[in-house]
């Protein structure tokens, strides 16, 4: 939110300007779904180890999806988390599958 005082009359208690934005410019993602699918999979973890590892992975690559621990890194970590999460083992704190940001 934006307030603007500029050319505000202080008697008459006119001329101020409010901008009120909602959302951000932030896409709207699923964590963990590497290659936008909407879904995670094993392709998803594959794409991340292939990443990793400095291999080709196509154009539709999301880094900021693949980064599940939130860590600003893409690493074996975070496909090893979602092999787990698709494995169904512990916990989800990472919130993988779900969708982050603006829709």
């Amino acid at each position: 939110m934006q307030l603007d005082l500029t050319g505000f009359d202080f008697e008459s208690k006119t001329g101020a300007k409010m901008t009120v934005a909602w959302g951000s410019d932030t896409p709207s993602y699923v964590i963990g779904d590497a290659d936008g699918d909407g879904t995670v999979t094993t392709k998803d973890a594959t794409l991340i180890q292939r990443y990793d590892a400095m291999m080709s992975v196509g154009d539709s690559f999301d880094t900021a999806a693949a980064d599940v621990d939130g860590d600003g890194k893409v690493t074996i970590l975070d496909a090893t988390l979602i092999q787990r999460y698709l494995a169904g083992i512990g916990t989800n704190k990472y919130h993988i599958g779900e969708t982050t940001g603006v829709a």
